[in-house]
């Protein structure tokens, strides 16, 4: 399994703000990006089959999807976000996608545990939710 990043913002935002029509334009916005060690530096973006390396502006940093999503959901930001983690709030109408000619490349959704052999009964479960909900999200 594996994710794109989508860049999001409130209807609230967007009304306020205006929404950026290309990359030049998200320099002028607040951005909120999830950073952990090296990952999230420089965002790698697909354009009409192109990669293009991102550096975002400088922006709020967090270091957990869910503190990046919580910042948006403010309506003070917008955000470079999971799709499984905002596919049911664009639904919703919370969120708007915004420039969606631009998402990331597929990015790998990974668990790791210590043994397959003897693996308890709630981490097997675990592994089975996380499937069945990866393989159900609705996309962006």
């Amino acid at each position: 399994y594996s994710q794109k990043l989508i860049f999001v913002a409130t209807p609230e935002y967007v009304s306020e703000h205006g929404a950026p029509e290309n990359l030049n334009e998200v320099d002028g916005h607040r951005i909120v990006k999830q950073v952990s060690g090296t990952w999230g530096r420089v965002t790698q973006l697909l354009h009409e089959g192109k990669k293009i390396n991102l550096m975002l502006p400088r922006a709020f940093v967090v270091n957990s999807p869910n503190a990046a999503k919580n910042a948006v959901l403010t309506g003070r930001t917008i955000g470079l976000l999971a799709d499984y983690l905002t596919a049911d709030l664009i639904a919703e109408g919370r969120l708007t996608r915004l420039l969606p000619e631009y998402e990331t490349v597929d990015q790998p959704i990974y668990v790791v545990f210590v043994h397959r052999n003897y693996m308890p009964a709630k981490i097997r479960a675990f592994i089975d939710y996380l499937v069945k909900m990866l393989g159900e999200r609705p996309s962006v």
